[in-house]
């Protein structure tokens, strides 16, 4: 049918209420129809509603409403106002099959916001299954997700710079399959003689020959010998093997002991590189990190419970902020309740019945 109405541009559940910031492409609305069509005032509305529509479930959409749209472009119930912007603030909105409005630009901004939060849990639930050795129960449905938007991503605009770089999952080692996140799929990473080749393809006197694996190096076999170690070198072992953890892993930790806290949608550089320096001087195991963001959790100032303050993993990576939370700075900062006010103004109470006889006589 010709009159028949488009499919919604973004999934019906999708959810970036999370997500502060709507990106903008600067040199894209200067050189748009909109900027050279639309009457100023009209535009100022069109952008509330490009505001309103990022936080709504689905999301980039907007009701299709006069009074609700009203309210959202921050004109209250003037209906009379409305309908005279109402035409430039809706520019380029388009009414699809389940009664919202959706505008194709803010559609695939919100995708790409959706499609990241949805691979961010999926890393996080594969890293945390492979870590506690527990089941990813809400992987099958993420990964549908994660799917679904990607397809609608990229029939929306195929030249998307998330769609030119692959799709992650397609192209990641870990799959659902292999939650582990290294080549074999076992915890320990250890290749088998049925995974890979050694090198001219023999194992001789139980030894494996040096050399590398067509697929990567060649890991130890339970058999192959190793040479003696000294005292110290067990105990060099030990403590590499405790300082093995990774920067995602404390974020993965961080999202799952302070979830009230702010979410880290994105490891960028700096983040990376703060968490490291954190690693490497401070807290070298995956326990003391537990045990760090342990004493944050009970934190009234650090959670947000008194003066609105909210402490965040960057804020938590600082040196001195580190300092000050390992030291028990934060332990006992809950609201306390303001103190009586005197009777007094602060003035000591005067005894007036110094000097006065018995029978009222000075």
């Amino acid at each position: 049918m010709s009159n028949q109405l488009p499919e919604p541009l973004t999934p019906a559940y999708s959810d970036i209420r999370d997500f502060g910031d709507l990106p903008i492409d600067v040199t894209r609305v200067q050189d748009s129809k909109f900027a050279a069509v639309v009457d100023p005032a009209s535009g100022y509305y069109a952008m509330m509603l490009w505001f309103a529509s990022w936080h709504r479930v689905p999301a980039a959409s907007l009701p299709n409403d006069d009074r609700q749209l009203c309210h959202l472009a921050g004109i209250g119930r003037d209906l009379s106002t409305w309908k005279q912007v109402k035409e430039g603030a809706l520019y380029g909105w388009t009414e699809c099959s389940d009664g919202n409005l959706y505008h194709p630009v803010l559609s695939e901004k919100a995708l790409v916001a959706w499609i990241e939060k949805v691979h961010q849990r999926i890393r996080s639930g594969r890293g945390n299954a492979a870590r506690w050795g527990c089941e990813f129960s809400e992987e099958a449905d993420l990964v549908a997700k994660f799917h679904e938007a990607w397809e609608m991503l990229k029939k929306a605009n195929p030249a998307s710079k998330l769609i030119l770089k692959g799709n992650p999952l397609e192209n990641s080692k870990d799959s659902a399959r292999n939650p582990t996140g290294n080549p074999t799929g076992n915890r320990e990473g250890i290749l088998t003689q049925s995974q890979g080749k050694v090198r001219e393809g023999k194992v001789r006197e139980g030894k494996v020959r040096e050399g590398k694996v067509r697929e990567g190096k060649v890991r130890e076999y339970k058999d192959t010998p190793k040479p003696p170690q000294s005292d110290s070198e067990p105990e060099k072992a030990n403590a590499a093997k405790a300082a093995s953890v990774s920067v995602q892993q404390v974020v993965d930790l961080y999202h799952e002991v302070l979830p009230s806290l702010p979410s880290v949608l994105k490891v960028t550089d700096a983040r990376r590189k703060a968490i490291s320096a954190r690693i490497r001087d401070d807290l070298q195991t995956i326990g003391q990190w537990e045990s760090y963001f342990g004493k944050v959790a009970p934190s009234d100032f650090l959670t947000g419970k008194v003066d609105g303050f909210r402490a965040d993993l960057e804020w938590l990576c600082k040196p001195a902020n580190m300092l000050k939370v390992l030291e028990g700075r934060y332990e006992r900062n809950q609201a306390k309740p303001a103190p009586p006010q005197s009777k007094h103004n602060g003035f000591a109470q005067r005894d007036y019945s110094k000097g006065i006889n018995p029978d009222g006589s000075f």
